[in-house]
């Protein structure tokens, strides 16, 4: 009504799972307060400090990639924890999923970083994080339906 376009899908699958995860990320809010900057403020540090620790062995171009996959992993995995908290909703398997979400995908990268580096560490760690997601996500369909 009023030429406004409202965007429904079935959260019953996990391809409207994912779905709503990216209309989040697209229409999420922007840097509004100050809590919005948590995230930069959590990625950039590690960020930095793998762009000069790699840059400073290999040189400037494989440190700079270190160090962007290091801060988009970090800054995926933060938007990714706070799209999963607004989704609880008084439920215990929404509250599992949260602390899933929050401490096996650091679990995944300091495991990896010890042998290698962060950055490949934080691709691990994402890589499990979002295995997690899937994983919880299609548990929660077929106990919950949604």
């Amino acid at each position: 009504m009023g030429g406004r376009y409202v965007e429904c899908f079935d959260v019953s699958t996990l391809a409207g799972q994912l779905y709503r995860l990216e209309i989040f990320l697209r229409k999420g809010p922007r840097m509004r307060t100050l809590i919005d900057f948590i995230t930069w403020m959590l990625a950039l540090p590690p960020a930095l400090w793998e762009l000069a620790n790699v840059a400073r062995r290999y040189g400037w171009t494989l440190g700079a990639c270190a160090g962007s996959i290091v801060f988009g992993g970090i800054f995926l995995w933060v938007t990714a924890l706070q799209w999963v908290a607004e989704g609880i909703h008084d439920s215990a398997f929404g509250v599992v999923q949260a602390f899933l979400l929050l401490v096996v995908p650091p679990a995944a990268t300091v495991f990896i970083a010890k042998m290698t580096g962060l950055a490949a560490g934080v691709f691990a760690g994402i890589a499990v994080g979002f295995c997690v997601f899937v994983i919880t996500a299609v548990i929660g369909i077929g106990l919950y339906g949604e």
